[in-house]
């Protein structure tokens, strides 16, 4: 079920038989064979830098969460969806790139993420969810997709470093305290379709 190796801190990588119908390592991590989701990476992996194998399509919910020794993380282009949480509290991740593939990056993925320096989100997302970058402290530059109509309430709130932001003109809604805390913002132009701020 869902957490079933929370703060197993020790936890350095899965094995699975081959025989095993439903699911896989990869790279000692954690993998559904159905629908090519990343399960779980293991606590106690105390590398900076990881590469997600080819073929995962789903990055699970909070698969990641609290991998404190985590710097740079790359995502290959076959990821089309982040679950919730997914990095909540990775607070060494500096540099991520999304793929271009992305369509879903679910609530809180980013969440407490302070070391986190700089975001660009694909084109294919169009709702940047609950709490995405809460906390992120030191992230002063995010760019925004061209067609994004929906920013969650606290979306970017408590990202004190957040020195300036393009809204796209395709944006309709801007949620409770999405831009919360953010102390260094000097200004924001509002496009002219939004319709709830």
């Amino acid at each position: 079920g869902a957490n079933a190796f929370l703060n197993c801190s020790e936890l350095r990588s899965f094995s699975v038989s081959e025989k095993q119908k439903y699911f896989a390592s990869a790279d000692g991590i954690l993998v559904n064979k159905h629908d090519m989701k990343l399960i779980v990476y293991p606590v106690g992996k105390k590398i900076r830098s990881y590469t997600i194998p080819d073929g995962i399509r789903i990055i699970g919910e909070s698969a990641f969460s609290g991998r404190v020794a985590l710097e740079d993380i790359t995502i290959p282009e076959t990821v089309t969806i982040i679950e919730d949480r997914a990095f909540y509290g990775c607070k060494s991740l500096r540099c991520v790139t999304l793929p271009e593939s992305l369509v879903y990056l679910g609530k809180s993925v980013f969440h407490g993420c302070s070391g986190l320096e700089s975001i660009r989100i694909p084109d294919g997302i169009t709702t940047i969810e609950y709490s995405v970058f809460y906390a992120c402290r030191n992230l002063t530059k995010a760019i925004l997709p061209s067609a994004l109509k929906v920013i969650s309430a606290c979306a970017f709130s408590g990202c004190s470093g957040l020195e300036g932001i393009n809204l796209p003109t395709s944006l309709e809604e801007i949620g409770e305290s999405a831009f919360e805390g953010c102390r260094s913002l000097a200004s924001v132009s509002v496009p002219n379709h939004v319709h709830t701020l």
